[in-house]
């Protein structure tokens, strides 16, 4: 229970007390406006606190309190025949996003919650009554409702069964959902007025953003009176400051977008700081009056179509070797816009040629389901990886993946292809390591029962690379093995997972998935421990379409001086 219940996160996230520290019969019926039970990790002395002060609890929040509970399995709340039943699961989803307590101020996805190994939740609520139903999950017991909300006369109630209550193990999406959770009821105790950004709605992370782009925020009103008229300001890179007046009504604890007027500067490369705040008079808490966010503006890798600026006349055709992407070539002198050949013959000595090069690199995927078919391998190579070993894998091509280009991975005994550098470890959870294809991560020894095979096949540009574990002994189940493939395409960056096999376990599980350079996105496409039998994924990239224009220059010989003698040399050839 608690009196204080808000820390900023490197102060702990909020404080912890156990039922007999203070003194709980009189604490919160004393002017508190938001009591916070959490009987999870001690559901015995929860249930007697809870059944000893039953009354007092429900007039208290029927009098204007705030209650957030947390616990776990059968139990009876009362407020009009509010239970939980015994029910868990490895995961949930947002159920309610229109909800304000899901909404902010900490940004929480509307996908899946999940756990990082064991259960997500552990209890279903229901009620007669009116309730809001803000989380669900549908497997493997029908529909469950890990987390609900409603009122009770004048108060505020939301009761949560999460699992996780360690904060340094939970994910961030989950520490955002329990921040949501206190923010929202919490409003009470931060004063009257008292707003603040908290998100950036748009733009998004985007290839080539300009210098007249709509900045989009999310503003928040974390008081508990209803403000009139917000001022709120932005600048880019510690620039120029701009302020627009919002003719918005924002009640207590809700929030709503604020659209800018004046276009926002984010044509820099790389990464741009926005700040942006509010500005209300006798604002009670200016901590949370600012939000200072970093976006991404991806810029293209090139600085030229991959021919060299000046070729020779009587040189031979030229293949272009773009430093990124798979794309199309145009211009005199190409002819063949697939592969990039350049015939400077065509071009004609001392002309020049403007090269136009066009290309698309993936920035992001979406996934879905595609009909399981393994690939048939022709000639592999066999990958002799020992246990906790990765081994090094040239795919025959340039493969883009989340705007990066590779020319070969490791792959590692556990089920994955890692990209970049090598890197061997059992269970690789997401978020932890970056640039990652996890095909069927977990504990596996090919060495002692199996195969992993990898194979390039095709020509440019439609080059597909495949890398297999077939019937590879895995520590998670000894009585069947794990069999599936994935398949790299050249052309534009996709990714295919085939699986014929992964066991369904009860402890322990399969990671699988692919994530980025700096695993901030990451896409699985199974919870760890359901298995899979016959299915199959594509990674769809999301593209991003970028133009390099080059100028060539055509020349014939010239004479140069070598030890003393004249001698004729053309660019691209050789000495004469």
């Amino acid at each position: 229970m608690f009196r204080q219940v808000f820390g900023h996160e490197f102060l702990g996230g909020w404080e912890r007390f156990t039922y007999d520290e203070i003194e709980t019969s009189t604490e919160f019926l004393d002017g508190t406006c938001l009591l916070y039970l959490d009987g999870f990790c001690d559901k015995d002395a929860f249930s007697a606190f809870y059944e000893l002060y039953y009354d007092s609890i429900q007039q208290f929040v029927f009098n204007g309190g705030n209650l957030y509970i947390n616990t776990q399995g059968e139990f009876y709340y009362g407020f009009d025949s509010v239970e939980c039943i015994w029910n868990g699961s490895a995961s949930a989803f947002i159920y309610d996003t229109l909800n304000p307590l899901v909404r902010g101020p900490f940004v929480v996805p509307f996908g899946y919650f999940s756990s990082d190994g064991g259960y997500f939740f552990n209890g279903s609520f229901s009620s007669p009554g009116e309730i809001d139903l803000l989380l669900r999950d549908t497997v493997p017991y029908g529909d469950d409702y890990p987390m609900v909300r409603f009122d009770w006369g004048q108060g505020e109630v939301v009761l949560s069964s999460f699992f996780q209550h360690k904060w340094e193990e939970v994910t961030e999406e989950y520490k955002n959902l329990r921040r949501n959770i206190l923010y929202y009821l919490s409003g009470c105790v931060r004063g009257t007025q008292n707003a603040g950004i908290y998100h950036v709605l748009s733009p998004m992370p985007e290839c080539n953003l300009t210098n007249a782009e709509e900045l989009q925020v999310m503003v928040y009103n974390f008081g508990y009176d209803t403000i009139y008229n917000i001022d709120a300001c932005y600048r880019i890179e510690g620039g120029t400051t701009t302020c627009e007046l919002f003719p918005i009504i924002l009640p207590p604890q809700d929030f709503d977008t604020l659209v800018f007027t004046t276009p926002a500067d984010l044509s820099q490369c790389g990464y741009n700081t926005i700040e942006a705040w509010t500005q209300v008079p006798g604002d009670s808490d200016l901590y949370n009056d600012t939000l200072t966010h970093e976006l991404l503006n991806i810029c293209a890798l090139l600085s030229d179509s991959g021919i060299p600026d000046t070729v020779c006349i009587s040189a031979p055709i030229i293949q272009a070797k773009p430093q990124a992407g798979h794309g199309t070539w145009s211009g005199v002198g190409i002819i063949d816009e697939e592969l990039g050949l350049f015939d400077p013959a065509l071009v004609g000595e001392d002309n020049y040629s403007v090269i136009t090069y066009s290309y698309d690199m993936p920035i992001d995927y979406t996934w879905y389901t595609i009909p399981y078919d393994m690939p048939d391998l022709i000639d592999p190579i066999n990958v002799d990886v020992e246990d906790y070993d990765a081994d090094s894998v040239a795919f025959g091509f340039d493969f883009s993946y989340f705007n990066q280009t590779f020319d070969h991975g490791y792959i590692c005994s556990n089920g994955f292809l890692k990209l970049g550098y090598s890197w061997c470890v059992i269970w690789p959870a997401m978020a932890t390591i970056p640039n990652i294809i996890s095909l069927v991560g977990s504990n596996l020894i090919p060495a002692w029962a199996g195969d992993v095979w990898a194979e390039t096949q095709g020509a440019a540009p439609n080059r597909k690379f495949i890398f297999y574990f077939e019937d590879v002994f895995s520590w998670e189940d000894w009585t069947t093995t794990v069999n599936a493939a994935a398949i790299l395409y050249e052309k534009d960056g996709a990714i295919e997972f085939h699986t014929h096999r992964i066991p369904e376990v009860e402890a322990g599980g399969y990671w699988q998935y692919i994530c980025n350079e700096d695993s901030t996105i990451y896409y699985k496409t199974l919870n760890l421990r359901d298995g899979a039998n016959d299915t199959a994924f594509r990674f769809e990239p999301i593209l991003c379409s970028r133009t390099i224009t080059d100028t060539i220059f055509v020349t014939g010989d010239v004479s140069v001086p070598v030890l003393g003698n004249d001698t004729t040399f053309c660019p691209g050839g050789e000495l004469t």
